[in-house]
């Protein structure tokens, strides 16, 4: 899938200036070769080879702004155990920390007890903010950056082919994941067949 994205550069610029953002033809790489050797990736998600795991990487820096690091060689063994929290005593300390659900959680301890609850429904909850006030969430209107390229071609035969802009203006998005920018959440939701929207106009947990 081909995801078109563009940069307009200044109003009185009559010619649209584009870059390819397409993160398969960016990171694809032909892994059948490659040796079978399992990872386990930062995403704690098991890959058949590096190779794979590379390519995960390279997407997961396009959209999120940081690659991948290899947890363990192996498949992932699961460490994480958020039940450890339910039962946890939480003193009167005042840290709040604003959750995905809107909450406002009087300290860390109190935030980790609801979230073991949230993980028994099978629901993902993880801090958006720190602070006592949670921050309004927004739509992202995607449409600013679609373009419809197929009527364009240059001289040589070539087309344009639209990239998200680089810039880092980091947003957390409603599945907890950290965009480095407006139309990368848009790329990612697009590719995924997602609906999302920002949380907070930082990244997570900050």
């Amino acid at each position: 899938m081909i995801v078109k994205f563009c940069l307009f550069l200044g109003l009185a610029v009559t010619a649209v200036l584009c870059q390819l953002h397409n993160v398969n033809d960016h990171c694809k790489r032909d892994c059948s070769h490659a040796r079978q050797r399992h990872v386990c990736g930062s995403d704690h998600v098991n890959y058949a080879s590096t190779c794979e795991f590379a390519v995960a990487s390279c997407i997961h820096l396009e959209y999120h702004g940081r690659a991948l690091h290899i947890k363990s060689f192996g498949t992932c063994r699961n460490t994480t155990h958020v039940s450890d929290h339910c039962n946890d005593l939480c003193n009167e300390e005042k840290a709040p920390i604003c959750a995905s659900d809107g909450m406002i959680y009087d300290n860390k301890c109190r935030f980790l007890r609801s979230q073991c609850e949230a993980a028994k429904m099978g629901v993902k909850l993880f801090v958006v903010a720190k602070g006592d006030i949670c921050p309004a969430t927004r739509q992202v209107d995607c449409s600013k950056y679609t373009i419809d390229t197929s009527d364009l071609a240059l001289e040589d035969g070539s087309t344009f082919k639209p990239r998200c802009p680089p810039d880092h203006q980091y947003i957390c998005a409603s599945d907890g994941h950290t965009f480095t920018n407006d139309c990368q959440l848009c790329a990612y939701s697009d590719a995924n067949n997602v609906t999302l929207t920002v949380l907070t106009d930082a990244a997570c947990g900050h």
